[in-house]
């Protein structure tokens, strides 16, 4: 009788403390609201960007923020389509957001965007002689991850670190890293 009251005592204890201690559940979707300073964007060029006609020149580097890839993906395809790209603006409903930044032959220059509402895509058009879709354009999707919001677990699009390194004749290297630990607004 003594170890069956225990077995009670120690079972309703369990159900107290259970109870004080909320489940942490998973919230459906994701929210692609607008997050100031979410993306930042490393342009490194090369000494001798964009080389042609015996020397080293500047380019221009458009930075599009899209709810959609397929028209950017579109016009990528081919010359005339880069060359609409490379004009910028809104070139379609799916662009959230459009910047420009020229740089400079072996110079280093970063960018810190406010993530567009509905923004899942990062696309990077860079405005060399020699334009084809390998050496002049890129499309990264933002990643999503997971955080704790009191009990709930929310998907959530990732803050991102961009680094672009602008070779001679096209972007050699772009990688996209989540940024963790920043708090919304604060920059990097």
């Amino acid at each position: 009788m003594r170890n069956f009251i225990r077995g009670v005592l120690a079972l309703g204890l369990l159900l107290v403390i259970g109870s004080c201690t909320p489940a942490l559940q998973v919230k459906p979707g994701t929210d692609w609201s607008f997050e100031p300073n979410a993306i930042r964007v490393n342009l490194t060029a090369d000494r001798d960007l964009n080389y042609y006609d015996r020397g080293p020149h500047t380019v221009v580097v458009w930075v599009y923020q899209l709810s959609n890839p397929n028209k950017f993906n579109q016009l990528a395809d081919d010359r005339q389509g880069l060359t609409k790209l490379l004009e910028g603006g809104q070139f379609d409903p799916s662009v959230g957001d459009f910047k420009r930044e020229f740089v400079q032959p072996g110079r280093s220059v970063t960018m810190t965007l406010d993530r567009a509402e509905g923004a899942k895509y990062v696309g990077l058009v860079v405005g060399y002689y020699a334009l084809n879709r390998e050496g002049t354009a890129r499309l990264s999707a933002i990643p999503v991850v997971q955080v704790v919001q009191g009990t709930m677990l929310v998907s959530k699009p990732a803050r991102i670190a961009m680094d672009v390194y602008l070779g001679s004749q096209s972007i050699e290297k772009l990688s996209v890293v989540p940024v963790e630990g920043q708090q919304p607004g604060r920059g990097y």
